[in-house]
């Protein structure tokens, strides 16, 4: 069925450890349909990040190599629209991520290929690539299928798949014709302060909600998440309250996480969060009112005081982690 590619996505001179959850998605993907599975990156130093994929098991890593160290979805789509042109390869994998969504949702629209956003399983039936997403806030699984023959787009929904792991023999580097590609540059990115743990690749979140009563309480969740080395998140409330910024937001207006540990602080359980963060692997929620939504999706339900319990968490989790 031919080639099965997965694109890197490139992150301050690093390839983000989304790829090789995307890595995993098509190496899968190429086993089901028997086809070789190859990579593609672009920008900045591409060729030297190759070297991850060749060690994963790539056969061929295709690398367009362009100046700027900032990501720009109009170039960098018209480099991979160029691609899938000249090499026609049967599926094209990447995450679900802002740089994904951006990056393919351009690519199907220059290309005309099928896109398959956000999806959490991959199966091949016949001459066609199946996918599966969740909508309804998780309690549907809604089924995709594209067209058989084309090209296929696929974004896959971080943490579901786990990372591949070394391994590989090494591949051949295929360099892409990179010039002209795009109209627009740019020139200047400037990154927010504040955490350091990616909230979509976090392997723990810790959310707060209304229960903090105001935004100077923020701290327990930071000093909690810290601790426990993980992404701070939050609920539309107090987003909106302006107690914390929006790209901390989980939910239906926010980020879908997928951590394998979610704590749910002060968070009644409004189904516009839920959607963000119920197929968590597992939910612990703390919230003094024993009939909060929340606890219904819950692994570990802890009704009391927040501002009792999250220190205690705090100072738990430091002991044991010595931290």
């Amino acid at each position: 069925m031919g080639e099965i590619w997965v694109v890197g996505q490139v992150r301050d001179g690093e390839l983000a450890p989304v790829s090789y959850e995307a890595f995993t998605a098509a190496k899968e993907l190429a086993e089901k349909t028997g086809g070789s599975l190859s990579a593609l990156v672009v920008g900045h130093g591409a060729a030297q990040l190759a070297t991850g994929f060749l060690l994963r098991g790539a056969t061929r890593v295709y690398v367009g190599e362009v100046a700027s160290p900032h990501f720009c979805d109009d170039q960098f789509a018209a480099i991979l629209t160029a691609a899938v042109a000249e090499h026609k390869p049967r599926a094209v994998i990447g995450a679900a991520t802002v740089y994904g969504k951006a990056l393919f949702a351009r690519t199907a629209a220059l290309s005309g290929c099928g896109l398959l956003p956000d999806v959490t399983s991959i199966e091949v039936e016949g001459e066609h690539i199946v996918a599966r997403r969740p909508c309804f806030g998780g309690n549907v699984l809604r089924r995709l299928a594209a067209r058989g023959g084309d090209t296929v787009l696929l974004t896959i929904r971080p943490k579901v798949w786990p990372p591949a792991a070394e391994g590989g023999s090494g591949g051949e580097i295929v360099e892409l014709q990179v010039a002209g590609a795009g109209q627009a540059t740019i020139t200047e990115s400037i990154s927010e302060k504040g955490q350091t743990v990616n909230l979509n690749e976090a392997d723990v979140v810790v959310a707060g909600g209304r229960g903090l009563r105001e935004a100077d309480h923020f701290k327990l969740i930071f000093e909690l998440a810290n601790t426990v080395g993980g992404a701070v998140g939050a609920s539309r409330a107090v987003v909106d309250a302006g107690w914390i910024e929006y790209k901390h937001q989980v939910g239906q207006t926010g980020k879908t996480v997928n951590p394998k540990l979610y704590f749910a602080i002060g968070i009644s359980g409004a189904i516009q969060h839920l959607v963000g963060m119920q197929s968590s692997g597992v939910i612990v929620a703390v919230n003094k009112d024993p009939d909060a939504p929340i606890f219904k999706v819950s692994t570990f339900g802890i009704v009391a005081d927040l501002f009792e319990i999250t220190p205690a968490l705090t100072r738990v989790f430091g002991e044991r982690l010595g931290r």
